[in-house]
């Protein structure tokens, strides 16, 4: 009975240790022990405050690493559809033109504005990285975002 109770308890111990591993995630070099979001953004409303609801028809969602390099800009454009941006590291300044500037930390979060041009750029002297995740549909191919000629 003492045998069978030591091989059960050494199979939970095995167990547990996979568990462990999983629960702290290994993110590029790092090992990541707690991790706090923080949102600019209200629930179910853009950075700018808009209202917005998730595209209609078969969906399209699509998320991709962004780097902007320090001093670089991503050109003014504007978005059809509900954008989610996390910021990984860097300091990302956004001009929204006549709804002014937004700067966003690593660890921060927000969902973009809708159809309203901006401009992203790198705010510091390191990178920016974001993980940027579009929520659009399939006909038409939403993902793309449109250009604009500058800030509204």
């Amino acid at each position: 009975m003492k045998k069978s109770v030591n091989v059960l308890a050494g199979i939970i111990g095995l167990c547990a240790i996979p568990a462990a591993v999983f629960a702290a995630p290994m993110h590029a070099d790092q090992q990541v022990s707690s991790v706090a979001i923080t949102s600019g953004s209200k629930p179910g409303k853009t950075i700018l405050g808009q209202d917005f609801k998730y595209p209609t028809g078969s969906p399209l969602i699509k998320g991709r690493i962004v780097e902007i390099k320090p001093g670089q800009d991503i050109e003014w454009h504007k978005h059809a559809i509900p954008v989610y941006a996390y910021v990984i590291s860097g300091n990302l300044v956004v001009d929204y033109g006549s709804k002014g500037k937004r700067t966003f930390g690593a660890g921060e979060s927000y969902i973009e504005a809708i159809n309203w041009c901006h401009q992203a750029v790198s705010g510091g002297k390191a990178p920016v990285k974001l993980h940027v995740v579009y929520l659009g549909q399939q006909q038409p191919d939403q993902i793309k975002p449109d250009p604009c000629k500058g800030p509204e």
